[in-house]
């Protein structure tokens, strides 16, 4: 029998040295900080939304190949001072920038430097003391309703009288104030970008692209809003700067078609998941904020075709919102008709936050307990907008539980749909056999 096809066998040093090399994840993760760098700042946006979708262990090493804080210069003159108040605050920034930072480009920063900053409403003056310390001028009024990208009146814009952008446009920040009751990142998640593209949020750690394969690859976008004269100009500005705007996707879902698909956008989503591209950025001398990651990347959603006045679009389903007083922080979930077990769950949950915010009122001292203590007692639902009263310190607080038992029945529910499509192509490859005997 002859030999010459066949594999020498592996010494015990090959094994050895084989067992010892370090794979691509390893080379990527902070193991091997030199040469993470080295190969991420020679990557494009395209490549990074190509590896960020290769496999699980990629998707989470991919980290930021660009100076973050650096970038941050445009607006601000200290960037670490202002992400540790950011981080604080629990405030998110989006706009079309952002696009530019992802994509290592300048055009959207050029035309108009205005960054939005989503903040809740309390904390939204400790952000507008910060800008206007740092030169900004204060606004003499509000700005408009509907103004730029927003929907939802309650924005400030502020401009730097002399930090411009090539000495023409001056750097400007929309303070937004979060919708009340709701997480910051219902706003421009639910209401207000105007298409696929502009789904990019940066918070005080990570910067999240929701669409990088249509965005960064295809170069391609989908309406989100209602076609209406307000997002005319941003139209125009996508177009100027090199991305297709479409009002849905051409395809059925079954149509086979090279790139993005028209089920891989109303696939049911999480912030964060396998299909995000998540930068993670440098953390040097930022304060780290209470806020846990899992506050924002709990969120959940999916797109769905929409029709007014005979235009399509693409509107978001992010229904279900868990605001309670036992919870600081809000969390926004998709709702789907037709997954009865997963809907259960989030009913569980909120059963279980009912039974411990009344835990925690008898928890109180009776001299302490605040007005209309035995109307909460007795009412079946509890309603963070009607539990107002100051907490005392022995409150206790589950986001740290309401967290991980979301990440863990949206693991479940995506092993049941990886499940469903393994059993679907089963039979349908049962189904061909048959019919070719």
């Amino acid at each position: 029998m002859s030999l010459a096809n066949e594999p020498f066998p592996e010494s015990p040093a090959q094994m050895s040295l084989k067992h010892c090399m370090p794979s691509l994840p390893d080379l990527l993760s902070n193991r091997f900080i030199p040469i993470q760098d080295a190969v991420l700042s020679a990557l494009s946006p395209q490549d990074l939304a190509r590896l960020s979708g290769v496999c699980r262990d990629l998707h989470s090493v991919v980290q930021g190949a660009r100076n973050w804080d650096s970038w941050l210069q445009t607006w601000f003159s200290n960037p670490k001072d202002f992400r540790s108040l950011q981080g604080k605050l629990n405030a998110i920034i989006t706009g079309n920038p952002l696009i530019d930072f992802i994509a290592r480009t300048q055009h959207f920063i050029n035309s108009d430097p205005t960054l939005n900053v989503i903040i809740p409403g309390p904390d939204r003056k400790a952000m507008m003391r910060y800008l206007i310390s740092d030169g900004y001028e204060a606004p003499c009024e509000k700005a408009p309703s509907g103004c730029d990208d927003f929907a939802f009146d309650e924005c400030i814009r502020l401009v730097h009288p002399t930090r411009t952008v090539n000495g023409a446009n001056k750097a400007s920040i929309l303070v937004v104030r979060a919708e009340p009751y709701h997480s910051p990142i219902h706003l421009p998640l639910d209401k207000s970008c105007g298409t696929t593209i502009q789904q990019n949020y940066a918070t005080w750690n990570k910067v999240y692209s929701l669409f990088p394969s249509s965005t960064f690859i295809d170069k391609e976008g989908y309406l989100m809003v209602e076609l209406s004269e307000r997002v005319g100009p941003t139209l125009y500005q996508l177009s100027k700067g090199g991305y297709k705007a479409k009002d849905i996707h051409w395809f059925e879902k079954n149509y086979k078609a090279p790139g993005m698909t028209s089920e891989m956008l109303t696939r049911s989503r999480r912030i964060g998941d396998q299909h995000t591209l998540v930068i993670r950025l440098s953390t040097a001398d930022v304060s780290k904020p209470a806020v846990p990651d899992g506050a924002l990347e709990s969120t959940t959603f999916y797109l769905f075709k929409e029709v007014r006045n005979g235009i399509s679009f693409y509107d978001v389903n992010c229904n279900i919102k868990i605001c309670h007083p036992v919870l600081r922080y809000v969390y926004e979930l998709l709702y789907d008709e037709t997954d009865n077990e997963y809907n259960k769950s989030i009913r569980h949950l909120q059963v279980r936050l009912d039974n411990l915010a009344r835990m925690e009122l008898y928890k109180i001292p009776v001299e302490q307990r605040p007005a209309g203590y035995q109307s909460l007692v007795l009412n079946r639902n509890v309603s963070c907008t009607e539990w107002h009263f100051n907490k005392p310190d022995s409150w206790t607080y589950y986001d740290d539980d309401v967290i991980e038992y979301l990440a863990k029945i949206w693991r479940d529910r995506e092993q049941k749909e990886l499940e469903m499509k393994e059993l679907e192509a089963t039979q349908k490859g049962a189904k061909k056999r048959l019919l070719h005997r």
